[in-house]
């Protein structure tokens, strides 16, 4: 039989079905006590395509269009230098201390090896396009090319039109 669970990070209640507590016996592993919807939030907080911002690459000091705020603390390259040769990634390669904690020493590597601004392939003179909402006005950045609908929201008002 389903059980109603409540959410530990949003308090709010969630069904697990009985293939899902079926499923988690077979696994040997406990009932979630986050739901669906908050599981896949962290699975995905590492990613941003929604998010973009004007900052200066850090190899060559040219404005750029990245996922990466200006005041974040990751080197960031555009991407001609990203995927280029002007550097080597095993230039930051280092042994590993056993005396130090393992996340600790993988956020210092975090923060030493550039990241990539965006992903953005084969846009000749363009980083994109800027666009406003149609339904707040607000100026949105985007870089997607594939189909969408014929309205363009900002992630404000597109989240308010899906929940």
């Amino acid at each position: 039989m389903s059980i109603t669970k409540t959410c530990r990070i949003t308090k709010q209640p969630f069904i697990v079905s009985d293939k899902e507590i079926a499923f988690y016996k077979k696994m040997g592993v406990p009932i979630p006590t986050i739901s669906p919807v908050e599981r896949i939030r962290i699975m995905m907080s590492f990613r941003n395509e929604w998010k973009l911002f004007k900052r200066k690459c850090d190899a060559t000091g040219d404005e750029i269009i990245s996922a990466y705020p200006k005041d974040s603390p990751f080197k960031v390259y555009k991407n001609e230098i990203w995927w280029g040769d002007s550097w080597d990634a095993t230039d930051y390669g280092r042994d590993f201390n056993f005396n130090k904690p393992f996340f600790e020493q993988y956020a210092e590597l975090q923060k030493e090896v550039p990241r990539e601004g965006t992903s953005i392939f084969n846009c000749e003179n363009s980083t994109g396009e800027v666009l406003a909402c149609e339904k707040c006005g607000d100026e949105i950045y985007s870089t997607y090319t594939t189909e969408r609908e014929e309205k363009i929201y900002c992630e404000k008002c597109y989240l308010e039109e899906i929940y």
